[in-house]
């Protein structure tokens, strides 16, 4: 669930960049900040976010697999 959740939040801010002016998938449509500043990259943090959201789903989802087999297999 959090993994599909996080997909469909990245397309939809690839999405929103198409349709925000740049008419580049992906554009950067934020303000830039000051530099140094925490959101001062535009879109890049909040991508860099759900694409770790996304991984670390992903491996919490290998690992129940893992344990469920490995208990399976004990029986």
């Amino acid at each position: 669930m959090v993994e599909s959740l996080s997909v469909l939040l990245i397309l939809l801010l690839g999405f929103s960049g198409l349709f925000a002016g740049s008419m580049v998938f992906f554009g950067n449509y934020l303000p830039k900040g000051q530099p140094g500043g925490l959101l001062s990259a535009g879109n890049i943090p909040i991508y860099s976010i759900l694409i770790g959201v996304k991984v670390a789903a992903t491996l919490f989802t290998i690992f129940l697999a893992l344990t469920i087999y490995k208990e399976e297999v004990s029986k």
